[in-house]
């Protein structure tokens, strides 16, 4: 990101004087050193309180909105969230994003999503819908089958259903539960243990979800596909 010029109207957004610099990359981590380099060596997950990010994840947004985007996922919020307890920090950014798509936006909005149950700040969801992994689980004893169980006490259960959170939405209207959508989620291909069942995690028959998904005969996935409907 250091390679990436702050341009003046994101200067300008966040009040401050703009200044001949790049991004600054350790300004966005957290300062108590959690998550430092947690994807990786150089991949660390930065902390929306810090202005930096802020800055960056703004600029992020308004590139896509520009490019003709009508929609943006703004990744693990929970995590870079994580010291940001009364969301005011992604208030504050998802605000203004929503305030530039007003302005540049094709149909002068974009809708925000992120991976969580759900972000709410004096009962507003921050989020336009939820998206999250399947979590498909295998059927011991019948190799490579998997179905999704509903229940929050079985399996390798962290799925979204049942618990997508509710509030008073960003368009307006009130919800128990706002709308969500669950993909076949990509997170390394092949396990430690391929061919085996583990109901304590998330691989499925010892690969991610749509790597299992991708071995399966055309029968069976277009059948996994109506049940899952």
């Amino acid at each position: 990101v250091e390679d990436i010029a702050v341009p003046p109207w994101v200067f300008a957004e966040f009040g401050r004087r703009p200044t001949d610099r790049g991004f600054d990359y350790p300004a966005m981590l957290f300062e108590d050193g959690r998550f430092v380099d947690h994807w990786g060596p150089g991949a660390s997950v930065p902390d929306v309180r810090r202005l930096e990010t802020r800055m960056w994840f703004f600029y992020r947004a308004a590139r896509y909105i520009d490019a003709g985007h009508e929609s943006i996922h703004f990744g693990q919020v929970d995590l870079t969230g994580a010291a940001d307890t009364d969301h005011a920090a992604w208030d504050e950014l998802l605000t203004r994003v929503r305030k530039y798509a007003r302005r540049r936006a094709r149909r002068g909005l974009v809708l925000a999503s992120a991976h969580t149950y759900g972000v709410v700040r004096d009962g507003r969801l921050l989020l336009d819908f939820h998206p999250w992994p399947l979590r498909p689980d295998e059927v011991i004893g019948e190799p490579e089958k998997a179905i999704l169980r509903l229940e929050q006490d079985m399996g390798n259960l962290n799925g979204i259903y049942r618990r997508s959170k509710g509030g008073l939405t960003p368009s307006g209207w009130r919800t128990d539960a706002l709308p969500y959508l669950v993909d076949f989620d990509n997170y390394g291909g092949v396990g430690p243990h391929p061919g085996e069942a583990d109901l304590t995690s998330i691989w499925t028959w010892g690969y991610d979800e749509i790597a299992w998904f991708a071995r399966q005969s055309e029968a069976y996935r277009n059948a996994w596909l109506r049940y899952a409907w």
